[in-house]
């Protein structure tokens, strides 16, 4: 079975299972359905959150961002970054970017 047949089969029997167990959530006449929709409707709503930028500093353009730590006491942040065969683990200077 070619890499791609076997994406494309992987897919859709996700896609599959994924609808079979959301079946009852769509059946007018289920209860099951009728008691998640009641639930559903007593959930809070999420926060908000919103944030201001204060400063910008020099920033890798190559650099995938996946992780980041920032230590104030030294001024320096630990960052991972990523892309297929380009990972690192860097400590960078905030005011440089070095």
């Amino acid at each position: 079975m070619s890499t791609r047949l076997a994406a494309v089969s992987l897919t859709l029997t996700v896609l599959l299972g994924t609808l079979a167990s959301c079946w009852p959530l769509f059946s007018a006449d289920s209860e099951r359905a009728l008691k998640v929709s009641q639930l559903r409707m007593d959930v809070e709503d999420p926060p908000v959150y919103r944030y201001r930028v204060v400063n910008v500093y020099p920033h890798d353009p190559e650099a995938f961002t996946q992780g980041l730590v920032y230590e104030p006491q030294e001024g320096v942040l630990y960052e991972g970054t990523g892309l297929w065969g380009r990972s690192s683990l860097r400590r960078v200077e905030l005011e440089t970017g070095e």
